[in-house]
């Protein structure tokens, strides 16, 4: 007697969430406080939960662009 069985194999592709607008410098409102907008992200990969926002005085870039600095840094 011979058996067959059927299997359904499914995939899924995992993959980083797409690109998007780096937030943008609006105005100063004091020495300590400033005003930037936060473009939404795509949800394409599951609900965003989170923002991270680090802001690095100018001086202590070094010349070094936001996308250089590791997490460990900030």
């Amino acid at each position: 007697m011979m058996m067959m069985m059927m299997m359904t194999v499914t995939s899924c592709a995992c993959s980083a969430p797409p690109e998007f607008d780096a937030p943008t410098f609006y105005r100063v409102v004091s020495d300590t406080k400033l005003v930037v907008v936060l473009y939404p992200a795509s949800p394409e990969n599951g609900d965003i939960t989170h923002y991270y926002v680090v802001v690095v005085p100018n001086q202590l870039t070094h010349g070094r662009r936001p996308d250089d600095f590791k997490l460990d840094e900030v």
